[in-house]
């Protein structure tokens, strides 16, 4: 018998158990926890509620239908195997509906009435519970110091972008002049934006580093590391001779795989292996032709590429060591960003085109060289050019 078949069935004798209880003083029959039990019952027919047998509870409860007279009535055609099948299940389907009406409804909302605790208690009950976790060796953390470092975080509210112009208690004109006036500074905002990547990219392409800008969260969260090339082969795919796969000790259990479009610039892949260089660690994993790549490898490059060669790390690094910027105060670097967080808001995109080396060779983010504990990362020869 077709499923569909089958469904309609079920929808018709649930109907008429349904019908039948409606008569009776109980109205539990359309809870959420009689839909639960039916349908647990239904996917799983050999079972039988606790402490019902089909016996007791036909002498309670409506007699059960006539399965044949029924499947007529629906215009539904079941054979006697079908009518030996459902009709178990049918008798414990009744059963569940005669405990259900058993249940106390006043003492289950009793039961659950911590759902209606006000506020303040909800609070101080979290509050109780997760000094009870530090106590006994758990979390420990200064939640104001927590709040203080939050972004938008303001006298107890996380502010947020305004979704509309206004709030919905303004008025129609208010609504439409805040929201051209909204509009109009995103698109001075937008024009800004536009301008300072062009003068970005011109300066790029001159080969300076261009004015000098402050360092700030989407730069400081990269994971710029020392790296050593422990081997490095042209890509084993005939067709990405671009490509270079090195393995690259960063201070991890394991060497990474790192993927470079340079293989045109260094002729002898061999050449690489023992240098210490700059791997943006944390970049998402991306397959390149078949080998998958941990990161990216900082490079130089001429205004029209070239020549394009590894920056090299200060002499004496280890591999592991994450590089800083000379322009950052403060104690420690910020926390890393995570792989996610680095694709779905496109930090690297907004952060790439400000590396350069100056006239000396020193890599630099706008102004601020990139350097660790023995000195800056430099490129080899080219100066005054891209990196990226």
């Amino acid at each position: 018998m077709s499923t569909t078949c089958t469904t309609t069935a079920h929808h018709a004798l649930s109907s008429h158990v349904l019908f039948c209880n409606s008569k009776r003083t109980a109205t539990t029959t359309t809870t959420t926890t009689s839909r639960r039990r039916l349908r647990a019952m239904t996917s799983c027919p050999s079972s039988s509620p606790k402490g019902v047998d089909n016996a007791a509870s036909s002498t309670d409860l409506p007699p059960l239908p006539n399965l044949a007279e029924l499947a007529d009535t629906a215009r539904i055609k079941i054979t006697k195997e079908e009518i030996s099948d459902w009709e178990p299940k049918i008798n414990a389907i009744v059963g569940w509906f005669g405990q259900l009406n058993d249940i106390d409804i006043e003492k289950e909302w009793e039961r659950l009435g911590k759902l209606q605790l006000s506020q303040e208690e909800l609070e101080r009950e979290m509050r109780l519970r997760l000094k009870s976790t530090i106590d006994e060796g758990g979390i420990e953390f200064d939640r104001e110091e927590l709040l203080n470092k939050a972004k938008n975080f303001d006298k107890g509210y996380f502010r947020t972008p305004r979704i509309m112009g206004s709030s919905s208690s303004s008025s129609d004109s208010e609504s439409s002049s805040s929201t051209s006036t909204s509009s109009s500074e995103r698109s001075a905002a937008d024009d800004d934006a536009g301008s300072a990547v062009e003068q970005l990219k011109a300066s790029a392409a001159a080969g300076t580093s261009g004015p000098a800008q402050a360092l700030n969260d989407d730069l400081l969260g990269f994971n710029l590391v020392v790296g050593e090339i422990v081997s490095c082969e042209q890509h084993p795919d005939p067709e990405s001779s671009k490509l270079l796969v090195s393995r690259v000790d960063c201070g991890e259990p394991e060497p990474r795989s790192v993927c470079s479009g340079i293989a045109a610039h260094y002729a002898n892949p061999q050449d690489l292996v023992g240098k210490k260089v700059v791997i943006v660690g944390n970049l998402k994993a991306r397959n390149m032709k078949g080998v998958q790549s941990h990161g990216m490898c900082l490079c130089a490059s001429n205004e029209d590429k070239s020549k394009i060669e590894v920056v090299e790390a200060p002499e004496n690094s280890s591999p592991g060591e994450r590089l800083t910027f000379s322009g950052f105060i403060g104690d420690k670097m910020p926390d890393i960003h995570g792989e996610n967080k680095v694709v779905k808001k496109k930090l690297w995109d907004k952060v790439k085109d400000g590396f350069n080396s100056n006239a000396e060779g020193n890599v630099n983010w706008f102004g601020s060289d990139l350097i660790g504990v023995n000195g800056s990362v430099k490129a080899p020869s080219l100066k005054s050019c891209r990196v990226g």
